[in-house]
């Protein structure tokens, strides 16, 4: 990415350096909530509606930029809470073929909003949204975990259409699938794009090809194992 998603920085509105894609919307957006935010961490949850209507429309505004290039080769992994060794696993070998990626627990801006706002407050899946809105925009290519527990995901569909390209088939999107899930079972859109199920080898020619065979990546992670088969 154009910026170090990792770098946990205190100062939101410096998140991102003003090169980085839906950066002018991302400051908006910041400065709409800014007076909330100071009480976001309170027990607080009632908020006037009239607020909540114009984060809405802030938020809109990251289509602004839905059609950005990205410089940087980007893996945005898309997963449930339940697949994490899978997620980390993937992210592990985008680092390893010389791509970075975005992964939501290890991001320590949604970290901190995870950790510190109740999830009660209703800012807080706006700013939820904002955050991964940033990392889709700023992503070149989405890899998504699929097993029994995916099924219910609400964001593992946005993610893919948000990213896909156009293409009937996409280029820059793909799909695991654990050995032991029904591919009948998920959604129709995953036909639009490549796909394999169980162990890594496609996983990892995706990601070369994606990467152009570019120097492996720093993995400041915990350890992975392989994808089973």
């Amino acid at each position: 990415m154009k910026f170090n998603w990792s770098e946990a920085n205190p100062e939101i509105f410096e998140r991102f350096k003003p090169e980085t894609n839906g950066y002018e919307q991302w400051q908006s957006f910041l400065e709409l909530l800014s007076d909330p935010l100071s009480t976001l961490v309170s027990d607080e949850t009632g908020l006037p509606t009239d607020l909540l209507i114009l984060a809405g429309e802030a938020l809109s505004k990251f289509d602004l930029t839905a059609n950005s290039t990205v410089q940087t080769p980007t893996v945005f992994v898309s997963h449930r809470q339940f697949d994490l060794k899978f997620a980390e696993r993937v992210a592990w070998l985008a680092c390893d073929a010389g791509m970075d990626y975005w992964l939501d627990v290890h991001d320590p801006f949604l970290k901190y909003a995870n950790h510190n706002i109740p999830r009660a407050n209703p800012l807080y899946p706006i700013l939820v949204a904002g955050i991964i809105e940033m990392a889709l925009l700023n992503s070149s290519h989405l890899i998504a975990i699929h097993t029994r527990a995916s099924r219910r995901s609400q964001w593992i569909p946005y993610e893919f259409g948000r990213l896909r390209d156009r293409k009937r088939l996409s280029s820059n999107c793909g799909s695991w699938f654990d050995p032991r899930t029904n591919l009948t079972l998920h959604g129709d859109y995953l036909r639009l794009a490549r796909k394999t199920q169980g162990g890594e080898t496609d996983v990892r020619h995706w990601l070369q090809h994606w990467s152009g065979s570019a120097a492996p990546l720093y993995w400041g992670g915990p350890a992975t194992h392989p994808l089973p088969n």
